[in-house]
């Protein structure tokens, strides 16, 4: 009896300075991400051309895209000249940010992929890890 329990003593005290030992997990997303490319999955030959051909092109181009997670639980994000906050939040391998759900498909130091959830065609995002800064605008 007093082997069992002294056994039972030591597993409890290994488990308990094991457990006291672990750090918390590093949130990987705090930090300025910005949109490389994205991918609906959609492929097609066909490019349209603007019929006014003295338009620039790189005018048409979609709006650069950059997110700043926060410590916060707090996403700032810039769409071209636009800005917003909001909140985001993650778990395992969801991610909320505002009221849009993503699947966090890889996450390293300088590399972010996330896939739309819900959607009939969901779209893949492509991100890199940017030393960039920017300020939302108070407007």
């Amino acid at each position: 009896m007093k082997k069992t329990i002294l056994t039972s003593s030591l597993i409890s005290l290994i488990l308990l300075l094991f457990a006291c030992g672990q750090k918390t997990p590093k949130n990987d997303l705090i930090g300025v991400w910005e949109l490389d490319k994205k991918d609906n999955g959609i492929k097609s030959d066909l490019m349209i051309m603007p019929i006014d051909k003295s338009e620039n092109l790189e005018a048409q181009r979609e709006p650069e895209i950059v997110l700043k997670f926060n410590e916060n639980s707090i996403l700032d994000f810039k769409q071209g000249p636009q800005s917003f906050r909001a909140k985001y939040s993650r778990e395992k391998e969801n991610l909320l940010l505002g009221t849009t759900e993503y699947k966090i498909i890889k996450l390293d130091s300088d590399s972010l992929i996330i896939i739309e959830k819900n959607q009939l065609l969901p779209t893949t995002f492509y991100y890199f890890k940017s030393d960039r800064n920017f300020e939302i605008s108070k407007d």
